[in-house]
């Protein structure tokens, strides 16, 4: 049994190692390689779990998100089916229905405490590589930039458009608003692993900052409102956590060193962050939102059909503004409305719904790390939430298996918690029988 587990592992570990460096990126998505690779990954993956479901009824999802998610991807399949390019809409369209399937997958593997840990360490280890090999990255091209202009000067944002291996620095953004609170929080309260939650949090925040991702800034203010209002309700008022923050400061001075020093860089780099803010783009966001919308418009019910924005854009393209062909339009809720319609968004309403009642059930566990995750969770969720105002990423399949994979962290958290309690309770009552 261990060893089909340790070939299950080490299956899982290679598939989530290409998506989150290779098939999942922008550079991912423009290969036709990676696409087959990414289909052929599914295939396997699903169909082997689906197979052993059957045999093992243990391995079925118990998700409650499972009505949710089947009319979502219903709505989904209704607006592929009328789809104004039908040849176009049928990769994003199998690519959808494969999400659907790969979130009960995943809530089901989370709920085993032996694969559970395990990926625990692998969403640990990549945030680590993604916040220190990008300051990394970023130290070296302030390096050379200072040898290029022969002084020093305060260096710019997201020097050279360098992002690891994800094509982009908005990625990077991304990628640790969304990972990074979960991850620091599990290593945080695991007690001994408090130092690591400090660095890892402090690395991660930096690279955000150096990414100069105005998406990710805005997920992040919006994430922090969120974080002190759960902790507000959690204890009763505001003014509750600040005061404990401020006594163990009090109490510890030296624990305010990496924040003052976090602090202290972000204001030498102000400027910078000025010049990042000045470089505008917003007229361009209202170019694309317009087409979108028009698309809307004209295809109100169940919309244009998936992956059909880019194509149709050409022709809803707002008169006497350039005629842009980007892969997104810079805004995820607009374009969802342009490609699955009123249907679809009112689908994707419920699942969301869903999702946040499920989340706030985790809150609200009476396992207090659980609890804590499902906080994490909730603030990245927020965040990301925000920045797809301003961004549509959803397209990156390296940003979607994040996306499923810190909900269903909370969602089999919480199947585990809610099967131990009812396991307790029909041991009490099975001992009052007797």
């Amino acid at each position: 049994m261990i060893l089909i587990r340790l070939g299950a592992w080490v299956v899982l570990v290679l598939c989530a190692v290409f998506l989150l460096t290779t098939g999942g990126t922008y550079p991912g998505i423009a290969s036709i390689e990676a696409h087959v690779i990414g289909q052929i990954i599914a295939i396997g993956v699903l169909g082997t779990w689906s197979v052993v479901s059957i045999w093992k009824p243990a391995w079925r999802a118990a998700t409650p998100l499972l009505l949710p998610i089947a009319l979502a991807a219903g709505a989904y399949l209704l607006s592929g089916l009328f789809s104004q390019r039908p040849r176009l809409s049928f990769e994003p369209l199998l690519a959808g229905l494969g999400w659907a399937l790969a979130y009960p997958f995943l809530a089901r593997l989370l709920a085993d405490g032996w694969f559970r840990a395990r990926v625990a360490v692998v969403m640990t280890a990549f945030v680590a590589v993604v916040a220190f090999g990008y300051i990394a990255q970023v130290l070296v091209e302030w390096w050379n930039w200072w040898g290029l202009i022969g002084r020093f000067a305060i260096p710019p944002l997201r020097p050279s458009f360098v992002a690891l291996w994800l094509g982009s620095p908005n990625l990077i953004g991304t990628t640790l608003v969304l990972l990074a609170p979960l991850v620091v929080t599990i290593a945080w309260t695991r007690g001994r692993q408090r130092g690591i939650a400090v660095v890892l949090g402090l690395a991660a925040a930096l690279a955000v900052f150096l990414s100069g991702s105005r998406g990710a800034f805005l997920g992040v203010g919006v994430g922090a409102a969120l974080a002190v209002a759960l902790a507000a309700l959690r204890s009763g008022g505001i003014r509750s956590p600040v005061a404990s923050t401020v006594d163990r400061l009090r109490a510890r001075p030296i624990l305010a060193l990496p924040v003052v020093g976090l602090a202290l860089v972000g204001l030498a780099l102000t400027p910078s962050l000025l010049a990042r803010f000045a470089q505008g783009g917003g007229t361009l966001r209202l170019d694309l939102w317009r087409s979108a919308l028009k698309i809307f418009a004209e295809h109100p019910l169940v919309g244009a059909g998936p992956g059909t924005w880019v194509q149709l854009k050409v022709a809803a393209n707002p008169p006497g503004v350039p005629n842009l062909i980007l892969p997104h339009a810079h805004d995820m809720y607009v374009q969802a409305a342009a490609e699955v319609g009123v249907v679809g968004l009112l689908a994707l309403a419920v699942l969301a719904f869903a999702l946040a009642r499920r989340l706030w059930a985790g809150w609200r566990s009476p396992d207090r790390a659980l609890s804590f995750e499902s906080g994490a969770v909730l603030v990245s969720l927020g965040a990301f939430a925000a920045q797809s105002v301003v961004d549509n990423l959803v397209n990156l399949p390296m940003i979607v298996v994040i996306l499923v994979a810190i909900v269903a962290w909370v969602d089999g958290g919480l199947t585990r918690v809610e099967r131990d309690a009812t396991g307790a309770t029909s041991a009490v009552a099975a001992g009052s029988g007797r």
